[in-house]
């Protein structure tokens, strides 16, 4: 059963990190698209990644 598991958290793990691949390489073709730089574009999705648990906790708290 421990096995089953193991291979359910690996498969789910390498779908997260091909989705959030593609999500980043999407992203960046648009910035770009609308001349905004890879830079720009990358730190705003950390910004975004970092800062949106925050503001999920604050709202469930109020």
């Amino acid at each position: 059963m421990i096995l089953f598991w193991m291979g359910f958290f690996i498969i789910s793990l390498l779908i997260l990190i091909k989705s959030s691949d593609y999500f980043t390489d999407s992203t960046e073709k648009i910035g770009i698209h609308f001349g905004i730089s890879a830079f720009i574009v990358g730190v705003t999705i950390v910004a975004i990644g970092t800062s949106l648990p925050e503001l999920i906790s604050s709202i469930i708290a109020v």
